[in-house]
């Protein structure tokens, strides 16, 4: 049984700009730089579903040296990308932190994303 996803991702999909880190693309394979499948880009433009990853998405810190925030964020994609790959959505930039893979049975990937401000700078 295969649940398909694209529906839904494209009906609650939101812009965001995804900026894949160095490693993702493209490696060395003996001596030989092989560049990376996706498309072959550093960004790219999505339009998917990115959401609070609980109610208290959003938690503020005040210490002695000043306020820091930490965002999470919940990212499903069928794109496949590596951890540390960057996501902005509106002025916040996120990275991706964790992943569950569920292409073995749908073409979703949830993406576990976290923003941290510190004295309100990313």
């Amino acid at each position: 049984m295969f649940i398909e996803f694209q529906s839904l991702l494209d009906t609650f999909g939101v812009p965001l700009t995804v900026y894949l880190p160095k490693s993702a693309r493209g490696k060395f394979i003996g001596t030989e730089w092989v560049k990376a499948k996706l498309e072959d880009k550093q960004a790219f433009d999505v339009s998917e579903p990115f959401i609070p990853a609980s109610t208290i998405s959003q938690s503020s810190n005040y210490r002695e040296g000043g306020r820091s925030e930490e965002f999470s964020m919940i990212w499903l994609s069928n794109h496949k990308v590596p951890l540390k790959t960057k996501i902005k959505y509106g002025e916040i930039m996120y990275e991706v932190v964790d992943l569950a893979d569920f292409t073995g049975y749908s073409d979703v990937i949830q993406y576990g994303c976290r923003a941290v401000t510190t004295h309100g700078q990313l």
